[in-house]
This record gives structure tokens, C-alpha cells and sequence, in this order.
């Protein structure tokens, strides 16, 4: 509920109550300044199109399983630039 108190939210896609697209879509409606938290997808599907369908449904950036430090600091720092 404090989402404008953070900078940005590592989302993982697959959790065990509610999924990473569940919660996003959760946190885009809160509205303001919470709805506009940067959220990165964290997941395992790393297929051709998966980066461009996670942006569509409401995330503003993707990175895949394993993390490579490199292009996770390159997502944090293009969302926050």
C-alpha cells in the first residue's frame, strides 16, 4: 500500500498466491503516484515476444532467469534515468 514511497518493484512473475501479472495489474490500479512505480518482470520465459507482451500488460521493464547482474543494473538504470 506504500508503493509511491518506492522507486521501483522486482517483480517475479511466478509467485505462489498471486501472480507477478496479477499484482501489477493490481498496482496500476491503485491510480496517482503508486500506479506509476517502475515494475521490472523477473521470470523464466525468455522466448522471442515475451519482453513486448510483459510491457503490454503493464510492466515497465523485463528482465530473464537466470539474472544477469549487467542487464538487470541496465533496466533499473534505464527506468530510473
Amino acid at each position: 500500500e506504500n508503493c509511491e514511497d518506492l522507486s521501483i518493484i522486482l517483480m517475479d512473475i511466478q509467485m505462489p498466491v498471486m501472480s507477478g501479472l496479477d499484482a501489477t495489474e493490481k498496482i496500476r490500479s491503485l491510480g496517482g503516484l503508486k500506479a506509476q512505480v517502475p515494475v521490472i518482470a523477473l521470470t523464466a520465459n525468455a522466448v522471442e515476444g515475451d519482453r513486448e507482451n510483459y510491457l503490454s500488460q503493464g510492466f515497465s521493464g523485463y528482465v530473464s532467469k537466470p539474472l544477469r547482474r549487467a542487464q538487470l543494473v541496465a533496466e533499473v538504470t534505464r527506468l530510473l534515468a
